[in-house]
């Protein structure tokens, strides 16, 4: 749960900018049924060029 909200078959987004501020593309990561208090490991693979930093938001589904 993440600010009393359930996460079961919810998304993570991921939104990838470059050290100037571009917007360089996004990913998701579907979260899988979790119990209260359980962590679940993820990876992330992607063929971005020159991403600086992320951004990582709770979604319904992915656009």
């Amino acid at each position: 749960m993440i600010h009393g909200k359930e996460l079961s078959g919810k998304y993570l987004r991921f939104d990838f900018y470059s050290k100037r501020d571009v917007y360089l593309g996004k990913d998701y990561i579907e979260i899988s049924q979790l119990e209260k208090d359980e962590r679940q490991p993820i990876e992330i693979f992607f063929k971005l060029q020159n991403v600086s930093y992320y951004k990582v938001s709770v979604v319904d589904k992915p656009e």
